[in-house]
């Protein structure tokens, strides 16, 4: 089950819950042209909102950030650190 209550075989078929992925996978297909990530990017987020309104982008937001908190746990563990403190410095500038 995924942070909606969905269970992950079933997310595919939500697109607010599949957004996240292609967003992120938009801003890494092209190492050399950051403006391009960023295009693709709004784009996917832009379906949602013409798809899903408000609500999906809710959704989706949501479900990235159940996602990069997994990530981060499972980096922090690796690490041996505490998960939270791992993300604090993530979104230091």
């Amino acid at each position: 089950m995924n942070a909606h209550g969905v269970p992950h075989d079933e997310v595919d078929n939500q697109p607010a819950l599949v957004a996240p992925r292609e967003a992120v996978l938009a801003f890494l297909s092209d190492d050399h042209n950051a403006d391009q990530g960023l295009a693709a990017a709004r784009a996917v987020i832009d379906a949602v909102v013409a798809e899903a309104g408000a609500d999906g982008v809710r959704d989706a937001a949501v479900e990235l950030a159940s996602r990069l908190a997994s990530a981060l746990e499972r980096i922090a563990t690796e690490q041996g650190l505490v998960a939270s403190e791992l993300a604090e410095v993530w979104f230091l500038d």
